[in-house]
């Protein structure tokens, strides 16, 4: 018995595989052209949309790419840098708006991965303690050896 009947006998799934697999093929033979492609998607898009918002984004089908590159670069800039500058300005003048740091959460929180960094020997206190072993020091400047400034930023 030839090998396609012993799998059309053992299984109802294999009977019709070779002209699905066919026609698939014919269907991805033929692609759209990308114009028509960039068209439907956009289409898509404003389908799902509320009608109050599909007005802003017809304007997206004309628009060339120059543009839309342009709006998202300065978005981004104007929302990322004004974070970074306004972090490195605080860390610089050591200052933190009030009400963010005068919560009991954010004491205990302080509290307790201090006690956390201090038990792992990341960092030390002021005068000196917080390393019960000096080869625990020497192990740090092994593996950290621009010493506990990197984490100091992040605690802080």
């Amino acid at each position: 018995m030839p090998p396609s009947r012993l799998l059309s006998r053992v299984s109802p799934l294999f009977r019709n595989s070779r002209s699905t697999f066919q026609q698939q093929i014919r269907h991805q033979s033929t692609k759209p052209t990308g114009e028509a492609s960039k068209h439907s998607r956009i289409s898509r898009l404003e389908a799902r949309l509320p009608r109050f918002l599909a007005r802003y984004v017809q304007p997206l089908r004309n628009a060339p790419i120059s543009h839309i590159t342009a709006f998202l670069i300065l978005h981004e800039l104007t929302a990322i840098l004004p974070l970074f500058a306004l972090t490195a300005a605080f860390h610089k003048f050591n200052w933190l708006p009030p009400f963010f740091s005068e919560g009991y959460y954010v004491k205990e929180g302080v509290e307790k991965f201090g006690r956390y960094f201090r038990k792992k020997g990341w960092i030390r206190d002021a005068d000196g303690e917080g390393f019960e072993q000096e080869k625990n020091r020497k192990g740090l400047a092994k593996w950290w050896p621009r010493g506990e400034g990197g984490v100091r930023l992040l605690v802080e």
